[in-house]
């Protein structure tokens, strides 16, 4: 799962693997998944709201999901947002990102 700088008319290829990417309104913010080929997935439907992007996949035909995710620093994320957001990733998921979160002190 990574976080990069690439715009919707970048392509990136790795043989033997797919990629999966989230890039809001073609800006050069992304998340992204990159996974071996013959592991057993599907693409879930990407979050792509102001204060956050996410990549989803689903393992194996489980209800299992991992989950890219990029928040841009400058927004102001409430709790309920990412509460809104956790809701639709089930009750068994990976998340990883970067999230720019900043100590309150």
């Amino acid at each position: 799962m990574y976080e990069t700088h690439l715009i919707s008319k970048s392509h990136l290829k790795m043989f033997g693997f797919k990629i999966y990417h989230t890039t809001p309104n073609g800006k050069a913010y992304e998340s992204a998944i990159i996974i071996k080929n013959n592991v057993k997935h599907f693409a879930q439907e990407e979050i792509k709201k102001k204060f956050l992007q996410a990549t989803i996949i689903t393992y194996n035909s489980t209800d299992f999901n991992i989950v890219a995710a990029y928040c841009p620093s400058r927004h102001n994320i409430k709790e309920i947002q990412f509460e809104e957001i956790l809701r639709k990733l089930g009750s068994r998921f990976i998340i990883e990102g970067d999230f720019n979160t900043k100590h309150i002190a």
